[in-house]
Parts: structure tokens; C-alpha cells; sequence
């Protein structure tokens, strides 16, 4: 509770023109700075840091489970006392014990003043690219009329042919109709009386059996021809010829 006391107390303020306590000048503070592991010039907040670490060094409260060390009360007896004269006289002076006013405004100023940047981690700067020659912008343009060029010339010669070709008279048209090959004559899709064998047999197929030219038997079905045309037929519900009328002729 005494090294707590010792930290968080304020330090006393004295007038500009008022004596200085002669113990505070008496004072040999160079086993403050030997414990706190400083200089004379260093800063209040410095002073600060470091006393706080070596009171939790020292204390016996942040030393629980050991044995007390007589060294350790001994060394805490003798900082708060230091600590607090050096509180003193840095309200009446403006500066640490030894130190000099100079070092006080230096550090006073010095957390106003932003940190220089590393140079070695500001990555470097990527060179920038050189901008592009008059030739190498003419470049691209002078492609696409090596592209149009022959497009042109090509269209040109395509209306130039069209153009010189001889137009087609009706009559060559006409002729050209003409000379198309005649439709195939159509396939009678049922029997008729006056077919011919020919036709009978694309309708019909082969006959089964022929008795002669002019009787043809497809199973119980059969035509009959007379003079080369078909007069009549018979078509079996066992073998259906391809005509709707059952029996023709012959009645």
C-alpha cells in the first residue's frame, strides 16, 4: 500500500521564488537511477514506467509462495523515499534530479512529434511505365487498313462480276423449264379394270402362281387380263387384294 501511496501521489507545487527544501539538493539520487536502470536526462514518464516495474519487482504482495527477502524490503525502502523527493523536485525545477532543462522540454515535446516511417518498410515503388511513342500509337490503325484494304477489293471485284454477267431472257428461262425431266407417272394406290400386267404386278406384286398370261393367282385372291388389260378379280377376305370391290367382272 506504501509503494501505491508513493505512485499515485501528486507531486507538490511551489512557487517560482520559494526555497527549495535542502534535503531535495542533498539528496543522492544516482541509487534511483541505478535501480530504475537510468539517466539523470531521461523523462518523467520514463521515471514512471520504470519505478512502477521495479515496485512489482520488489513488492512482497507480487511475491506470493516465497520467502520474504530482507535485500528486497531493504532496496523497496530506499526507492519510494527517492521516488517521491524526485517527484518534488521535478515540480519545483521543471526537471529531474541532475537532468537539465533541456532534456525536460525535449521530452516534454517529444510525443507531440509523429514517429518517422521506417524507410525499410515502405515497399517501394513500382517504376512507371515510359508512355507509348507516336510509331506504337500508329501502329493499331495502320492493322485495321491492312484488314479493309481487302475487304474493299474484294467487294468491289463481287459487284464488278455481278454486274458484267449476261441476264437470262424469258425464253432461256422457259427453256430451262422445259428441259426439266418429267414427273413419274403415278402409282395407282388400287385395282382398276383396264390396268396392264405391268401395273398390276407394281400394285400387287408377283402373283403365288400363273396359269397362263391372263389368270394370276395370289392364294384364294386372282385377276384376270384379257388382252393385256385387266376385266376382273376376286379378292379373298384370306388375302385381300388392294381394291375395296371384293369381286369384279365375271359376274
Amino acid at each position: 500500500m506504501q509503494a501505491s501511496s508513493a505512485e499515485n501521489a501528486t507531486p507538490a507545487r511551489y512557487d517560482v521564488g520559494s526555497a527549495v527544501r535542502p534535503h531535495l539538493m542533498e539528496r543522492d539520487f544516482s541509487h534511483l537511477y541505478a535501480q530504475l536502470g537510468l539517466q539523470p536526462e531521461c523523462s518523467l514518464d520514463a521515471l514512471r514506467h520504470a519505478y512502477r516495474r521495479r515496485v512489482s519487482e520488489l513488492h512482497p504482495d507480487r511475491r506470493a509462495g516465497q520467502d520474504s527477502d530482507p535485500e528486497s524490503q531493504r532496496q523497496l525502502s530506499a526507492l519510494i523515499p527517492l521516488y517521491k523527493d524526485a517527484l518534488r523536485f521535478h515540480a519545483a525545477h521543471g526537471r529531474l534530479p541532475g537532468g537539465s532543462l533541456a532534456a525536460a522540454g525535449e521530452s516534454a515535446a517529444a510525443p507531440s512529434t509523429p514517429p518517422l516511417a521506417n524507410p525499410a518498410a515502405v515497399p517501394p515503388q513500382a517504376p512507371r511505365a515510359p508512355a507509348p511513342s507516336h510509331e506504337a500509337r500508329s501502329r493499331p490503325q495502320s492493322r485495321r487498313w491492312l484488314l479493309i484494304v481487302p475487304l474493299l477489293l474484294a467487294a468491289y471485284l463481287l459487284v464488278s462480276l455481278s454486274a458484267d454477267a449476261p441476264e437470262e431472257t424469258a425464253g432461256q428461262i422457259m427453256a430451262g423449264v422445259d428441259e426439266a425431266p418429267a414427273p413419274a407417272p403415278a402409282v395407282q394406290e388400287a385395282l382398276a379394270l383396264g390396268m396392264s400386267r405391268e401395273e398390276v404386278l407394281a400394285l400387287q406384286g408377283e402373283p403365288a402362281v400363273r396359269r397362263g398370261e391372263n389368270l394370276w393367282e395370289y392364294g384364294p385372291s386372282w385377276v384376270r387380263f384379257d388382252r393385256g388389260q385387266l376385266v376382273a378379280w376376286y379378292s379373298s377376305p384370306l388375302h385381300r387384294l388392294k381394291t375395296r370391290q371384293q369381286r369384279v367382272g365375271d359376274d
